[in-house]
């Protein structure tokens, strides 16, 4: 389980900007069985964008739409993970991977 949590907050550190405030060091834990199910859809998304070209449009499609209906969206993930939608994608931008 440990190494899974791990793996997880290791595939979001690239979001973390170079310069960070202490009180931002402490990162978001899962608690539930959907939010760890949720954190591993986005760490799947954001493995595509980054080691599998091919798939690399579907994912970007993905976390570019603003959809809520669907309780998986990257929108609603984000929600229940208390990301910042706009600050994920301009880090995911800014490095390149959309």
């Amino acid at each position: 389980m440990k190494r899974t949590r791990t793996r997880v907050y290791d595939s979001l550190s690239l979001l973390v900007p170079d310069i960070m405030l202490a009180v931002q060091l402490e990162k978001p834990k899962p608690r539930t069985s959907e939010e760890r199910l949720m954190a591993a859809v986005l760490e799947d998304a954001l493995d595509m964008l980054r080691k599998h070209p091919l798939l690399r449009p579907s994912s970007a499609d993905w976390i570019l739409a603003d959809d809520q209906a669907w309780p998986f969206s990257f929108v609603n993930i984000c929600a229940a993970l208390n990301l910042n939608v706009d600050c994920v994608r301009n880090a995911l931008r800014e490095k390149g991977m959309l």
